[in-house]
């Protein structure tokens, strides 16, 4: 249990990092990585778990350079591609598209509720993705 409370502590500093800087730092991420191997560890489905980490950060980066040859600017950044690698390792295959919708759709939700409120999406071209994936990891990780 005391991994699930590490879990929470990092995926709130995350979040609410990212959602305040629109950046994800290294630092945070790879504290995220380390707990998640360790758990993965400790659950004897290291390999199985670095192999969902790995997924999600290929998948990721995949997108992040498919966006950028197609629109000739940044979708994603790296923290988000390092993040999903992260995360990968806390839940797994099963898991990773569950993140991937749920946080989809958190962001989804809150550039609708910017547009609501009247402010123009171009001004907030750079939506705090790693903050909902960071939700959606918590979320994933005690109702899998």
């Amino acid at each position: 249990m005391i991994l699930g409370y590490i879990l929470i502590i990092l995926a709130l500093l995350l979040a609410g990092y990212d959602f305040r800087f629109r950046r994800l730092p290294n630092g945070l991420i790879l504290l995220l990585a380390c707990a998640g191997i360790y758990q993965a560890w400790s659950n004897g489905d290291i390999v199985l778990a670095g192999a969902a980490g790995l997924a999600g950060f290929v998948l990721f980066y995949i997108m992040k350079i498919s966006y950028k040859n197609m629109r000739s600017a940044d979708g994603l950044g790296m923290g988000d591609v390092k993040l999903m690698g992260a995360i990968g390792l806390w839940v797994g295959f099963a898991g990773l598209p569950w993140v991937l919708f749920i946080g989809s759709f958190l962001t989804l939700l809150y550039a609708i509720l910017i547009t609501m409120l009247g402010r123009s999406l171009l001004h907030e071209a750079r939506l705090p993705f790693g903050s909902f994936l960071c939700i959606a990891l918590a979320l994933v990780y005690f109702y899998q």
